[in-house]
C-alpha cells in the first residue's frame, strides 16, 4: 500500500514519431514540396523545447526518409522550389514564378496564420479565397513588387513556431 504522501509511479513511454512521404522525384534537383523543410523550422523544433522546458524524458523516432530530406535541407542551398522563388527579389520574378507563388504561398491554416494578420488576410482578399483562372490573372496584374515581397515574407515567417519567435 502507497502511503497518502507517496505516490504511486507508473512507467510511461512517451514516443513521437516522425515521419514525411519523400517529396523528391527520381532526377528532380530539389524537392518539389516544402513541408520537411517547413515542419523542421516549426514543430520538430518547439517539439524539442517544449520537452525540455517540462523536463521529461520522451523519444523521438524519425523515419529514414524523414532524415535524409532534413539532411539535404541543411546542406543544399535552396532546399525546395518554395525556397527557391522565396530568394529571388520580386521584381525579376517570372510570371511562372509569380502563378507559383500566388498559389502556393497561402498554403497554411487560414484562421490562425492569415486572418490574424492584416496584410496577409488583405492579399489572400485580392487574389480570392477561391482561387480560379480568372483570379490568378487577375491578381498577376494587381499585385505590386512590394505584394509579392509581402507574400513571401508573411508565408515564411508563419511557418516560424514559437521557439524562433523568441
Amino acid at each position: 500500500m502507497v502511503a497518502s504522501s507517496e505516490r504511486a509511479r507508473l512507467p510511461v513511454l512517451f514516443l513521437w514519431h516522425h515521419h514525411q512521404p519523400f517529396y523528391q522525384p527520381a532526377g528532380a534537383e530539389r524537392p518539389v514540396m516544402p513541408w520537411v523543410r517547413l515542419h523542421a523550422v516549426r514543430g520538430y523544433l518547439d517539439m524539442i523545447a517544449v520537452v525540455r522546458e517540462a523536463g521529461v524524458a520522451v523519444t523521438f523516432n524519425f523515419s529514414p526518409a524523414l532524415l535524409e530530406q532534413i539532411r539535404f535541407a541543411a546542406q543544399n542551398t535552396p532546399a525546395d522550389e518554395f525556397e527557391r522563388v522565396s530568394r529571388i527579389p520580386a521584381a525579376d520574378l517570372s510570371e511562372t514564378e509569380k502563378r507559383f507563388i500566388l498559389t502556393n504561398f497561402f498554403a497554411i491554416n487560414w484562421n490562425v496564420h492569415v486572418r490574424g494578420r492584416p496584410r496577409y488576410s488583405e492579399l489572400l482578399a485580392r487574389r480570392r479565397e477561391r482561387l480560379s483562372d480568372v483570379s490568378l490573372r487577375q491578381a498577376l496584374v494587381d499585385y505590386s513588387s512590394q505584394d509579392f515581397t509581402d507574400l513571401v515574407a508573411l508565408f515564411n515567417l508563419a511557418w516560424i513556431g514559437f521557439t524562433g519567435r523568441r
